[in-house]
């Protein structure tokens, strides 16, 4: 019979230790909420041991103090020598999913724990002299207790929460943008970027460049920030999308793909093919998707590696298989599905939108709340919703254009609402800051 590996997440356990060695505060925190049972690898509950003696005497936790503290016990060659100490350190670039790695390595330590009980009540099962109803009963109360840890879930109490909100006021300035940047800075500015748990739509009626607005934020995010972006695109294909993206690191489009280059336009795709390879970019074009199927794919990727935001393109080509026949209901559970996505990875949700023919047929042309196509839910459900606007979109072919676009926010349920000026280039695929 084969012996199978139990459960682990070798990675996890590997980037908490790492963090921290890293950041005093998360060493901290860990060491309240991590036990000895969540690590599964033996060399690991010995480094977590000595933290934990580093930290009760009052010392740093850090890779020399760690291996040092391993040598003083004779245990430092049982762990792999100082150079495993100095791997676990240098292999974390960010301790931004810290809590993201924890929820994973409690969730492989419940599972262990789970496997231990069951074998216990199979055997227990098999002896037929013991009393089954007090084993059943026994065996109830020991599952009941192996409850899933997360440490943001649940009640908190005033006292938890005061300090935070206490020094949001006396510092406003510090605490009005946390979120992604988008790489436009007036827009950052008013609505204080791309916040955890929130849901943002884009909307704007065809052609105005809501999905080149957010691929522009998509890229930005994954070069600048360094962030792990998802793009869910429900109507333009991956090729497209690429290309879309080489337009927008600075190469003009080609009207014929066919058609041979110039060198210069080869040193640009080489330069363009060496950024855009850096970036943490998944790309999903399957059309006619579920949002069941979103979530899930969302929630693996995830799983591999934490994710810092999700694009979706389009909201309105998304299916709810419960509610074909209703289109209002299916936007509802769809945009309220996107929102508790949001919420459950903690990151911001992009969602793209279409919006009402209305539009055109009235004298102003600017789009308002109301506009949104099967609007009520969407409104509801988002945090923020953005509109793109062109006055030129709607000028005849030959009257000359400014290419200015208005980006209104129109909904900011934690800030202020307004609007910002940008250009739109599409010839390189991109939205730019107006230099003044």
């Amino acid at each position: 019979m084969t012996t199978r590996t139990l459960p682990n997440f070798i990675e996890g356990e590997q980037a908490l230790l790492g963090a921290m060695m890293m950041d005093a505060e998360i060493a901290n925190e860990l060491l309240t909420t991590l036990v000895d049972d969540d690590l599964y690898y033996p060399q690991h509950k010995i480094i977590f041991e000595m933290m934990k003696e580093i930290s009760n005497k009052g010392g740093l936790i850090n890779a020399t103090m760690v291996s040092k503290t391993l040598q003083d016990h004779g245990r430092l060659i049982e762990i792999g020598g100082a150079s495993y100490v100095l791997a676990l350190f240098e292999s974390v670039t960010t301790i931004h999913h810290t809590e993201h790695y924890l929820e994973q390595v409690k969730e492989y330590s419940v599972r262990r724990k789970f496997l231990e009980k069951a074998n216990q009540m199979l055997e227990s099962a098999y002896d037929e002299t013991s009393d089954i109803q007090k084993t059943l009963d026994e065996y109830k109360a020991e599952f009941n207790a192996l409850e899933m840890i997360n440490p943001k879930s649940g009640y908190a109490s005033v006292n938890d929460l005061l300090d935070g909100a206490i020094n949001k006021i006396i510092e406003p300035e510090k605490y009005q943008q946390n979120g992604l940047k988008t790489g436009f800075p007036k827009l950052d500015e008013l609505t204080g970027g791309l916040c955890k748990g929130e849901l943002i739509i884009i909307a704007a009626r065809p052609s105005m460049g809501k999905s080149t607005f957010a691929l522009n934020i998509a890229k930005y995010v994954a070069q600048w920030e360094k962030a792990h972006v998802a793009i869910v695109s429900l109507e333009m294909p991956n090729e497209q999308l690429i290309s879309k993206l080489i337009d927008n690191v600075g190469l003009q489009s080609f009207s014929n793909p066919s058609l041979n280059l110039k060198v210069t336009h080869r040193h640009v795709l080489d330069s363009a093919k060496a950024t855009l390879a850096q970036m943490k970019i998944h790309f999903d074009d399957t059309p006619a998707l579920e949002l069941s199927q979103i979530k899930i794919r969302a929630k693996q990727l995830h799983k591999k590696q934490p994710l810092d935001l999700i694009v979706i393109d389009y909201l309105q080509l998304i299916h709810y298989i419960d509610y074909k026949n209703n289109r209002t209901q299916e936007i509802t559970k769809i945009s309220s599905g996107l929102k508790e996505l949001a919420r459950e990875l903690e990151i911001p949700i992009i969602a793209l939108s279409q919006l009402s023919r209305n539009v055109e047929h009235r004298q102003s042309k600017v789009p308002l709340l109301s506009d949104l196509r099967d609007s009520g839910s969407i409104e509801q459900d988002a945090d923020k919703v953005l509109m793109i606007y062109r006055d030129d979109y709607y000028k005849e072919k030959d009257v000359p254009r400014d290419r200015i676009t208005d980006i209104f926010v129109r909904k900011n349920r934690n800030g202020r609402t307004g609007s910002v000026k940008l250009t739109f280039r599409g010839d390189i695929s991109t939205f730019e800051n107006i230099k003044l």
